[in-house]
């Protein structure tokens, strides 16, 4: 795995502090290679972390039968799964379909659980001191996407406007919820990007059973279990390890996107606000990848090198124009 952490950051600083999480494999292992090379080398970004096979519930997940696959599936499309039946249609149509391709590989449906898994190493391993200094943003994303974080903190800035502190979640490309979506998910593949707050209420324990107002509205959703949750919910728990623990079930039958959506919904309160909606004003979905974005998808370890290279060159070149224009001067 790849853990890139900067221990030297300071805090007293009026830029926002990143850390990073990106689901990849150890079959392309580059691809998380080359994101620690390039954006993720930012100044701003504290922390990399890759997650890949190594850190699912059960490494030998990947190579599940075509038929342990299949069966599978099917349970999950019939409505084995434990949901309510206000969101089983949804899955039933949606969970192996991918920008309208079936997806049924072993790999891609043992990949959805590492978010979840991801959720709880942040509350047991990097946010377990108490002391620790939360960072401004917890990214997530796919090992192909390639963020400019200037673009993101320049677009987050304009969008928060006079933020009162409160949980926030963003997504570079967002569906938005209707008839058949039941709750807004980010297009994983662009990034979800999670404020300090919405970190706060992720790795909190929940206690439910003397039920104080700061709970109440967490624990309701604990009862309510739409998703089938409900078993798994220990008093003093939180949001980060329940769901770590609901990724590990045998039926999980939740994309990875619809999972944090889920989260978002349901446990932090709040509204996933979309800088770009699917599928036109999404990126690169309909466009190549340029300045401007502030996440691009499906890129190669190449075409990362060469875009953060392309970048160096565009910000040296931006530096002098402002240095000859603005020339430093002593008394």
């Amino acid at each position: 795995s790849i853990d890139l952490t900067r221990k030297h950051l300071h805090y007293q600083t009026a830029n926002e502090v990143v850390d990073v999480v990106s689901i990849g494999s150890d079959t392309r292992f580059e691809y998380l290679k080359a994101q620690a090379s390039t954006w993720a080398s930012h100044p701003h970004v504290r922390s990399f972390w890759g997650f890949t096979e190594k850190h699912g519930h059960n490494e030998t997940c990947d190579s599940m039968t075509e038929d342990e696959v299949k069966s599978h599936v099917d349970a999950c499309t019939g409505g084995l799964n434990g949901f309510r039946k206000s969101v089983q249609e949804f899955i039933s149509e949606g969970y192996t379909a991918v920008e309208d391709k079936k997806r049924s590989e072993a790999g891609w449906l043992c990949a959805q659980r590492r978010v979840g898994r991801a959720l709880g190493w942040l509350k047991g391993v990097a946010y377990a001191d108490k002391e620790i200094v939360l960072p401004d943003y917890l990214l997530i994303v796919d090992d192909d996407t390639y963020i400019d974080l200037d673009v993101f903190e320049e677009k987050i800035r304009r969008f928060q406007g006079n933020s009162d502190g409160s949980a926030q979640v963003f997504a570079s490309c967002l569906f938005r919820e209707n008839g058949y979506i039941k709750w807004p998910f980010a297009f994983g593949g662009f990034g979800t990007f999670l404020s300090k707050a919405s970190i706060q209420q992720l790795i909190r324990p929940i206690y439910c059973k003397n039920v104080d107002e700061t709970d109440k509205d967490v624990c309701e959703s604990v009862r309510l279990g739409r998703i089938g949750e409900r078993q798994l919910f220990r008093e003093g728990m939180s949001i980060a390890e329940l769901f770590h623990d609901y990724s590990s079930l045998k039926m999980f039958c939740l994309h990875s996107d619809w999972l944090i959506g889920y989260i978002v919904k349901y446990y932090i309160f709040t509204d996933i606000k979309g800088l770009a909606h699917w599928p036109s004003t999404c990126g690169n979905v309909t466009m190549e990848c340029r300045f401007g974005m502030e996440a691009c998808h499906r890129q190669l370890p190449e075409e990362m090198e060469s875009f953060s290279y392309s970048m160096n060159i565009r910000d040296r070149a931006s530096n002098h124009m402002n240095s000859s224009l603005f020339p430093l001067t002593s008394n």
